[in-house]
C-alpha cells in the first residue's frame, strides 16, 4: 500500500516535521510503501531534502498513492484528485489554538471555522492529542484519537550524555509559542535552589524572533540569570543534552505532552507538567506548586536514579511507540 504524507520540512526545528520522518520510517518497517511531499514545493531538491533514507517527492507521484494522509496542507493544485483517494486528516498541536488567534484578530481570521469546515473535505480526522478530541469531536463524526508518539528506536539511555556541571539538571527545550511558555519556570527557579543549591536551569529554544522579550525577561532580573546554566536560543538535536539531564519541564500550558517531553521521558528524564496524564509530578502554573513538583521529582530521582530512570523509559516506550501507532494508522488505512 503506498502512503502519501504531506507534510512541511524543517529538520529540527517543527515536531510535524519530525513526526511525519517518524511515522515513514516506522510505516516501511511495517510494510508499507510511504512517500512524504512538501505541501509548499512542487519539486523538492533530492540532495538537500533528504533525511534518513525517506527523500521528499515531487507532486507528480502523489497520483500513484492509495491513501493520502494530511499532516500540514494538500496543495491546491492536487485538490480535485483528493475526493478520488483514500485519503484522512492528521491534527497536530490543538485546535483551541486557533480560537484563541480569531479572538485576537477579533473575529476578521475565522480560521477555527475555516478548520471546521475543512475536515469536511477527509474521510477520517486523527486527533492525536485527547485534549483536541475532547474538541473536535463536537464538529464532526468522523474524529478519531490515535496518541501522539516518537520513533524510539532513536533513543537510546545508552548514548553519550552531556555532562552538566550542576545537578539536578533541569531542561526546557519547548520552541515557545502562544500556547507553550516556560516564564512560569524561569520565575519559580530562585525559589527552587533556594530549597535546592545545587540545581541550575537549561533553556533552550528561545524564539529568535521575540528573543528581547525573553532576554530581557532574564537579564533583568540577577537571581534568574544566575541560575541559568545553558540559555540557547538555538534548537536542534537535543537527545545528548536530554540524555544528560535530571528533570525536563513541559511547558505547553494545557499539559498536553509535547514531542520534546516524550524525548525527554524517553531518554529517562522525568517530567514536570501541568496535568497528570503521563507523569506523577503535576503542578500548577505558579511558582509554588512548581518548585513543589521539581522538589518531589528531584527527591525521587536521588533515592534510587536507576529504578527512576528506567521507569520513565519504560513508560514512553508502551506509552509514545510509533510502531504501535502506525499499527493503529493501518487498520485506519484498510478501512476507508
Amino acid at each position: 500500500m503506498k502512503i502519501a504524507h504531506f507534510s512541511l520540512w524543517a529538520p529540527n526545528l517543527s515536531g510535524l516535521h519530525e513526526y511525519c520522518m517518524d511515522m515513514c520510517r516506522q510505516e516501511k518497517k511495517a510494510g508499507l510503501d510511504p512517500y512524504l511531499f512538501i505541501s509548499d514545493i512542487e519539486n523538492p531538491d533530492p540532495k538537500r531534502h533528504r533525511e534518513d533514507g525517506i527523500v521528499a517527492q515531487p507532486w507528480s507521484k502523489a497520483k500513484d498513492c492509495d491513501v493520502w494522509v494530511l499532516h500540514r496542507s494538500i496543495p491546491a493544485k492536487l485538490m480535485p484528485q483528493l475526493p478520488k483517494k483514500k485519503n484522512l486528516a492528521v491534527l497536530h498541536g490543538t485546535s483551541e489554538i486557533l480560537v484563541l488567534h480569531d479572538i485576537e484578530s477579533s473575529g476578521k481570521a475565522r480560521k477555527f471555522d475555516m478548520h471546521v469546515e475543512f475536515m469536511k473535505s477527509f474521510k477520517k480526522i486523527v486527533t492525536i492529542t485527547k485534549y483536541d478530541y475532547q474538541i473536535m469531536k463536537h464538529y464532526g463524526k468522523n474524529v478519531e484519537y490515535i496518541p501522539d508518539a516518537i520513533d524510539m528506536d532513536k533513543y537510546n539511555i545508552k548514548g553519550y550524555p552531556y555532562k552538566y556541571r550542576y545537578r539536578p539538571a533541569i531542561i526546557s527545550t519547548s520552541n515557545i509559542r502562544i500556547n507553550k511558555n516556560p516564564a512560569p519556570l524561569f520565575w519559580a527557579i530562585p525559589e527552587i535552589i533556594e530549597k535546592i543549591p545545587t540545581a541550575r536551569l537549561n533553556v533552550f529554544g528561545v524564539n529568535v524572533a521575540s528573543s528581547n522579550t525573553w532576554d530581557n525577561l532574564v537579564l533583568k532580573a540577577p537571581r534568574i540569570s544566575n541560575a541559568l546554566e545553558h540559555y540557547e536560543h538555538k534548537m536542534s538535536d537535543l537527545r545528548g543534552f536530554l540524555l544528560g539531564a535530571d528533570i525536563s519541564f513541559n511547558s505547553n500550558y494545557n499539559g498536553i505532552f509535547s514531542r520534546d517531553s516524550m524525548e525527554a521521558m524517553a531518554l529517562g528524564c522525568s517530567v514536570v507538567a501541568y496535568t497528570p496524564e503521563h507523569t506523577k509530578y503535576a503542578c500548577y502554573r505558579h511558582t509554588p506548586s512548581i518548585v513543589d513538583a521539581i522538589c518531589e521529582a528531584w527527591e525521587d530521582l536521588k533515592s534510587n536514579p536507576e529504578k527512576q530512570i528506567q521507569m520513565n523509559v519504560d513508560y514512553a516506550r508502551e506509552t509514545f511507540c510509533m510502531a504501535k501507532s502506525v499499527q493503529k494508522f493501518i487498520t485506519l488505512y484498510n478501512s476507508l
